[in-house]
């Protein structure tokens, strides 16, 4: 089945954070857009105190059973910060269709004031389906 088929069957599944970790989650990249954060309960548009919209990166990963999960990181965050220095490593400009990501979630760090304590995690990058080829990176998401 297609990108394409599933695609029209139903959104793909957002992968969650909320178990205790280790929690990995990996496939091949098969979209990714861009987005405009919004509030979890009212669904209304979040934005900066300057009035930009915040925004999001929602790559969506066909993992080995073809099913999508779709990873919405937020920009600017420690996921974000990880996945763009996976990239860097990998001397690519960005993600591609058919790249193989696998991010874990490998704990949480120093809660920080009235923070939640940020997320930590490490990102493996590699070309098309098949072994990873990068270095690991250890970053952190912090609340903002």
């Amino acid at each position: 089945m297609t990108f394409d088929d599933q695609i029209w069957q139903g959104a793909a599944s957002s992968v969650s954070w909320d178990a205790p970790p280790p929690i990995t989650f990996d496939g091949t990249v098969v979209a990714q857009e861009t987005a405009i954060q919004t509030d979890f309960n009212s669904g209304e548009p979040l934005s900066w105190p300057d009035g930009r919209p915040r925004r999001k990166v929602i790559i969506t990963l066909a993992d080995k059973d073809g099913q999508l999960n779709g990873l919405h990181v937020r920009v600017p965050s420690g996921l974000y910060n990880a996945i763009k220095t996976a990239i860097q490593l990998q001397s690519v400009p960005g993600l591609r269709e058919g790249d193989w990501l696998s991010i874990t979630y490998t704990g949480d760090g120093e809660k920080e004031g009235k923070k939640s304590a940020p997320k930590l995690f490490e990102v493996v990058l590699g070309p098309g389906e098949g072994a990873p080829q990068a270095d690991r990176t250890d970053e952190d998401e912090s609340d903002f």
